[in-house]
Formats: structure tokens, C-alpha cells, sequence
């Protein structure tokens, strides 16, 4: 208990100034961080009893067939997006649900939480070490991830400026690990940002940013197969302008929709997968446009 208060207390005192300069570095993982032991004494999750849920003298929900529970657990627990992070902060809930309080509950539906729910991530010093957080079979469950890189040019904390190699090889690791760490996953959002504001003066050889940020993601497709049905990657606005260009004068398939600020544009990659002839119509992914850095001189011109 006094490890995690310390490593709390270091968290909290870093929330103001983060929230206060959305330039400054992402905290490193704390070397206090209270990860899973290798051995634990007592099992994390309980194991339900059958027997108890079946009784006849239980309540009536208890008594419904498990496909019915699974259904009013979904509508209380699923479908939406649950944030996990390194911070103590949280966004503000319209709707917020009721929390798990009985261990045969819990049992029945923590599967479920991860299984049926969006995993949404933006620290990568916690997506690097998640497999000391969350235990196997947790991560086995998860089939749905938001990926938010948008502090990659501002890591690590200690404030050294890096290369925008070096960054892009960040980048290419976290996929990698994405990809190794959530064996199930079926759908993945990523929105990275690992290059500063760039326009046609200052962005140099665009095929050099365009194979950074796409082939790690070809390798992840290739990897997974066609059971990744849903992939999409954002990079920061001012790349993904330049990129579209490219994708335009390529002849890709692009998509569109919208109309004013609503609207929204997006273009597909395709990945030959496996073995055989399977291509563009089997295995891909879309790229659309991530965050907004267009800086505010821009618009003082």
C-alpha cells in the first residue's frame, strides 16, 4: 500500500502542470509503478459459482439463462469507450453506469467489460508496459482500441529533442507492440502525431514521412490477417493533407462525406496478406486525418 500511495502521489503532482502546458513531455513510467507480481497469493478475480447462479432460490435475475445475462450485461456494461491511463483525471460521463460491487457479478462480466467495450490508450509509456498491468487473459479479451500517439515529438520526459528518426522508430515500435499485445484485436483506431506542423516548404521528401508512418502499419495488416477488419490511422492534419495529394495523383480509393465543418475525407491502402491472391479487396486499411496541428499564425496571415 505504501508503493502505490507513493507512486499515486507522484502521478497528482504532475496533473496541473500537464494540463496546464499541452506541449510538455509525457511522464515516463514511474519506477515505482505497482505492476502485477509474479506470483500472487490470491487470485484477482473470483470464480463464480455456478451452483449459486442456478439455485432456484435466487433472485430473479439470477435465474435468467446465461444468453439473457450476457444481453442486460452488455447494456449496462458495454458498448461504449473506457479510458485507461496513467493520469488521474477522466472524462466527464453522461450516463455514468453503476459499478460492480458483487463478486458473482464481477466474475460473470469483467470478461465482458474488456470483450465489448472500446480500450482507449493515449500514454505510451502505459501501452509499453501493459503486459505488467492487465493480466493475459485480459488482454486476450480486448477486440476494440483507440491509440492516441499525439505526443510523440515530446518524449521522453526528460526533455532531450530528438530526431525525427528517432521518433518515427518510436512509433514503429508501439505498433509492433500493439500488435503482440492484444491478441484478439478486430478493430483498431490509431491518431499519431510524430511530426511537427508541415507544409510543401518545410516537409522535405514527403515518400520518406509517408513510408514511416504507412509500413508499420502494412506489417501490422500482414501480421494479423484478415482477422483485423477494422484499421485506421490518423496522423496529424498537416501530414495527412500531403498524403492525400499522393494518394490523389496515385489513382487510391478515397471516400468522402459530410458537409461543412462536419465534413471528412479518407483514403485506402491496401495490404496483401497471407498466402494466394489476396489483395485489395481482402485486406487494407483507411487513412484519415488525425489531429488538427495547424498552428494559429496560420490563420493571422
Amino acid at each position: 500500500m505504501a508503493r502505490f500511495r507513493k507512486w499515486l502521489r507522484g502521478i497528482l503532482s504532475d496533473v496541473h502542470e500537464r494540463n496546464n502546458d499541452p506541449t510538455a513531455p509525457e511522464p515516463a513510467l514511474p519506477p515505482g509503478l505497482p505492476g502485477l507480481p509474479p506470483k500472487r497469493i490470491h487470485v484477482l478475480t473470483p470464480r463464480p459459482s455456478r451452483e449459486d447462479i442456478t439455485s432456484p432460490q435466487g433472485t430473479f435475475f439470477t435465474r435468467l439463462p446465461s444468453e439473457l445475462r450476457d444481453q442486460v450485461f452488455i447494456f449496462a456494461f458495454g458498448d461504449r469507450i473506457v479510458h485507461i491511463d496513467l493520469q488521474f483525471e477522466h472524462p466527464k460521463l453522461s450516463d455514468p453506469s453503476g459499478h460492480l460491487a458483487h463478486a458473482q457479478v464481477y466474475a460473470e462480466t469483467i470478461n465482458l467489460v474488456y470483450r465489448s467495450n472500446t480500450i482507449h490508450i493515449r500514454s505510451t509509456a502505459l501501452l509499453e508496459s501493459i503486459h505488467i498491468m492487465l493480466l493475459p487473459q485480459r488482454l486476450a479479451t480486448i477486440t476494440s482500441l483507440e491509440l492516441v500517439w499525439d505526443r510523440l515529438e515530446h518524449y521522453p520526459s526528460e526533455g532531450n529533442q530528438r530526431s525525427q528518426a528517432e521518433i518515427w522508430s518510436h512509433y514503429s515500435t508501439l505498433m509492433e507492440k500493439a500488435s503482440r499485445a492484444f491478441p484478439s484485436m478486430r478493430k483498431v483506431y490509431v491518431s499519431v502525431k510524430a511530426t511537427p506542423y508541415v507544409n510543401n516548404h518545410t516537409i522535405g521528401d514527403v515518400g520518406y514521412h509517408e513510408r514511416q508512418l504507412l509500413e508499420p502499419a502494412d506489417a501490422l495488416m500482414r501480421r494479423r490477417g484478415t482477422t483485423l477488419r477494422d484499421c485506421q490511422i490518423a496522423p496529424n492534419r498537416s501530414l495527412y493533407m500531403m498524403l492525400m495529394d499522393r494518394a490523389k495523383e496515385a489513382g487510391a480509393h478515397i471516400e468522402k462525406g459530410g458537409i461543412g465543418a462536419g465534413a471528412w475525407h479518407r483514403f485506402w491502402r491496401p495490404v496483401v496478406v497471407g498466402e494466394g491472391n489476396q489483395t485489395a479487396n481482402q485486406a487494407g486499411y483507411w487513412v484519415r486525418q488525425g489531429k488538427d496541428d495547424t498552428p494559429l499564425w496560420y490563420f493571422l496571415q
